[in-house]
């Protein structure tokens, strides 16, 4: 009896859930199978709407990351010319030194970019954000050194007459130059900085002060020799060494042009020269940038013989 129940439960019931169960799965995986066949097809053949309009999303940020990396390269070349003018103000202008400007923070590490990676367009988008960063970097620094300028121009009327910019000796007297920088001293026979630049001539040429300024040394100096060093205010000194006559006495006020010594050999030196210096709030810089080359032989005569028809007095 019990046999024969479990073979008809068998047969009735057990064996047709089996397959029951078996063609559902086999259709349920059949379905599947299709629908991922559809889909891969549809993905790589086919474009949905929502999938064009993404792509056309994508296409139009691309252009336009491709659109802001050509415009910061066309903003970051005109830069270029406005810190070259900038410089140029500097040095031929207000003939002092390009100023160092030391900017108050730099460049984020990689780290802060990777929040811009993006698959495949992550190099787009992380270069557009270096350079505008590079680019905002640069702007800060020209803004910094263009309010120094204008400080600067503010008192240019004040400082003009003050600032070592005429030769102190007239060029057409000048025989040799020797360069402000490193070199063997001819006769220590050493490589030593030379802080100034030495102009030759014959012995007695006038040395003419650079700018108007005050006397602070007028006297016999080991190694340089007879010197003077005269106090232009705003930062600025010249040294005039090796003369073979002093004309001016400590706190003396002499004016651009006036003739405070000649030339000579006195010192250690081994022949007649000027030994030239101009120091820039304490720290001594390369005269030649402070030398005009625009005054011709007729404008620094102007100059000499200005001096010689007026009174000069302090302020």
């Amino acid at each position: 009896m019990n046999s024969s129940f479990e073979n008809f439960f068998q047969k009735t019931i057990v064996e047709p859930c089996r397959k029951w169960i078996f063609r559902v799965t086999w259709q349920a995986l059949l379905v599947l199978f299709l629908a991922l066949l559809l889909n891969l097809l549809f993905s790589y053949g086919f474009t949905t709407p929502k999938m064009w309009h993404l792509g056309k999303v994508n296409n139009d940020l691309v252009a336009e990351y491709e659109v802001l990396n050509k415009r910061v390269q066309e903003l970051s070349n005109q830069l270029d010319v406005v810190i070259d003018h900038d410089r140029n103000l500097y040095h031929s202008v207000f003939a002092v030194d390009t100023l160092d400007i030391p900017l108050s923070w730099s460049i984020a590490d990689d780290d802060y970019y990777s929040q811009f990676a993006y698959g495949r367009y992550s190099d787009i988008m992380i270069g557009a954000e270096k350079s505008l960063d590079i680019l905002s970097h640069r702007l800060y620094g020209a803004s910094v050194s263009m309010d120094q300028i204008e400080e600067i121009a503010q008192s240019k009327d004040l400082m003009v007459d003050h600032i070592p910019t005429i030769w102190p000796i007239d060029r057409s007297l000048v025989k040799h130059i020797g360069a402000y920088g490193w070199r063997l001293h001819p006769i220590l026979r050493y490589r030593r900085m030379h802080y100034g630049v030495d102009l030759s001539g014959n012995r007695g040429t006038p040395i003419y002060a650079t700018a108007d300024g005050q006397v602070k040394v007028a006297e016999y100096a080991r190694g340089y020799g007879r010197q003077v060093i005269l106090d232009h205010m705003f930062g600025y000194k010249t040294r005039y060494a090796h003369l073979n006559k002093i004309m001016v006495k400590e706190g003396q006020w002499v004016k651009r042009g006036e003739k405070i010594g000649e030339l000579g050999n006195t010192g250690l030196s081994k022949g007649p020269h000027l030994h030239y210096e101009v120091v820039v709030k304490g720290k001594p810089v390369n005269p030649m940038n402070y030398l005009r080359k625009d005054v011709n032989e007729e404008e620094f005569r102007q100059i000499i013989e200005s001096v010689q028809t007026t009174t000069f007095e302090a302020d």
